[in-house]
Order: structure tokens, then C-alpha cells, then sequence
């Protein structure tokens, strides 16, 4: 059991560091949205401030996220899944892709579709070694610890076949 579910933490470690990019990058909502500045001239508002109440909510969502990502982890190790050790290499790779986020947006920012789906199946196979290299073989148990039933990264609960 635990072999299957220190993965699922690499792939919500993934997940998560992949939602703040297109939270980064803006969004659908974001603060530099379309939407945002669409509502400040519907509703007669001061864009500013609409950007930035968006922003806020973008932040709050973004401090859950990572408080229910840590508490998975402290619960996979309460359980027994992946060991204390596990779980810092975990929160300190996390840290490292945030980091690189926000270092290379701009970069992300003017990249076509393709560019950005190259991107991204780059970085899951990194992460995928990195994991193997942590002890983390097997993927396939993330999506539980993600909350979605695992359809995270993989898409519709389906995940790499494992070595």
C-alpha cells in the first residue's frame, strides 16, 4: 500500500504546483482576466479594485490548496504511506517548482499551446524520475490524496504505467 500511495503524492505535488502556473498565468479569472476588467465596466467599478478582490480570492484559494495538500501529507505519514522523510523531500520539490513558476513566467506567459503542452510533459517526466529516485514509484495513488478521485494530471483517474 505504501509503494502505491507515495506517488499520488509526486503526482498532487504536480498537480498543485501546475494549477498555480494557470493561476499565475492568469486564468479564466485571474486579475489581469478579461472577466475582471469586463465586470469593473458592467458594474461601473474601479478595475482596480475588482483585480484586486480577484487577486485576493486567487490567493486564498492558492493558501488552501497548499494547507490541504500539507495535511494529506501529514496524514500519509500518520498512515504509514510514505515516511517524515518522504513527505520534506515532497513539501522541498513543491517549493522548487514554485519557485521556478514564478522565476520563468513570462516565459510561460508567450508560450503557443504546443510549447506549453511540451512543457508540461517535460516536467511529468521529471517528475516521474525524481519520484523514482525518492522511492515514489508508483503513481497511480496520488489522484485519492489530490481529492479528485485521481483525475488530476493523468486525466479521468488514469496514470503511467509504472516500471
Amino acid at each position: 500500500m505504501r509503494k502505491f500511495l507515495v506517488p499520488v503524492l509526486v503526482a498532487a505535488l504536480v498537480s498543485v504546483a501546475g494549477i498555480g502556473v494557470a493561476s499565475a498565468h492568469g486564468g479564466m479569472f485571474g486579475p489581469d482576466s478579461d472577466v475582471a476588467t469586463k465586470l469593473a465596466e458592467r458594474f461601473n467599478l474601479n478595475a482596480d479594485d475588482v483585480s484586486a478582490f480577484f487577486q485576493e480570492q486567487q490567493t486564498a484559494r492558492q493558501a488552501d490548496m497548499e494547507a490541504k495538500f500539507e495535511e494529506r501529507l501529514n496524514q500519509a505519514v500518520a498512515d504509514g504511506k510514505i515516511t517524515s522523510e518522504q513527505k520534506d523531500a515532497i513539501l522541498a520539490k513543491h517549493q522548487e517548482m514554485q519557485t521556478n513558476r514564478e522565476a520563468n513566467l513570462e516565459e510561460f506567459k508567450n508560450m503557443t499551446q504546443e510549447e506549453h503542452r511540451a512543457q508540461m510533459e517535460a516536467q511529468r517526466a521529471e517528475m516521474q524520475q525524481w519520484a523514482k529516485d525518492n522511492g515514489l514509484q508508483d503513481f497511480r495513488m496520488l489522484g485519492g490524496l489530490m481529492g479528485d478521485g485521481g483525475r488530476g494530471m493523468f486525466g479521468k483517474g488514469h496514470a503511467p504505467e509504472s516500471e
